[in-house]
């Protein structure tokens, strides 16, 4: 995946129409991380010729930055757009970056569809729905530390299904596949 860091351009080459996760943008978040812990970052995106920005859809956060992975929604019209970051946390901060300048190229292929219309008014649900859906997501993970939980995974590299049982589970719970059938057996200890 190409990566471009949205700090030292003037305007944000999001690629061509029907680009879909092969770019994404870069940006530096690390003092929004640190005065906010708290917090949730959003990229809004105005994209050409439309007066609503609309969240975008992917987007991953690490270690003092974050990621816009261009999707084909984002670059779905040609033109000359905008972006901007947006903090949010639950005590009521607010934070906005700089706008930035966005474009998108005509592809030679033409699009199959035509882009979905930005709506007015659902932007603050959509961005107070994720700050409500973290908060769960820490009572649940709270929930599942005190019960115990499972966890699965295929990784790509091998193919093998991978299990992390938690300290609760360890000695509780057993898992194998039973060779013969390929089907995932659980064993209840007690």
């Amino acid at each position: 995946m190409e990566i471009i860091c949205a700090a030292s351009l003037a305007v944000l080459e999001l690629g061509k129409r029907g680009t879909h996760r092969t770019r994404a943008i870069r940006f530096d978040v690390a003092e929004w991380q640190r005065e906010y812990p708290d917090g949730t970052i959003f990229v809004l995106h105005k994209r050409p010729g439309e007066a609503y920005p609309t969240p975008v859809s992917y987007t991953e956060t690490g270690d003092g930055t974050l990621d816009w992975i261009i999707s084909s929604g984002d670059v779905a019209v040609v033109g000359y757009g905008q972006c901007e970051l947006v903090l949010m946390d639950k005590a009521g901060h607010r934070a906005k970056e700089i706008t930035f300048s966005t474009h998108i190229s005509e592809s030679l292929c033409p699009a199959d569809t035509e882009p979905p219309a930005a709506e007015t008014g659902w932007i603050e649900q959509v961005m107070a729905a994720a700050m409500d859906a973290r908060y769960y997501a820490g009572l649940a993970q709270q929930g599942a530390e005190k019960s115990g939980f499972a966890f699965f995974d295929v990784r790509d590299s091998d193919g093998k299904l991978y299990v992390i049982v938690s300290d609760k589970l360890d000695k509780d719970v057993q898992f194998a596949v039973n060779e013969e059938n390929g089907n995932l057996e659980v064993t209840v200890n007690g």
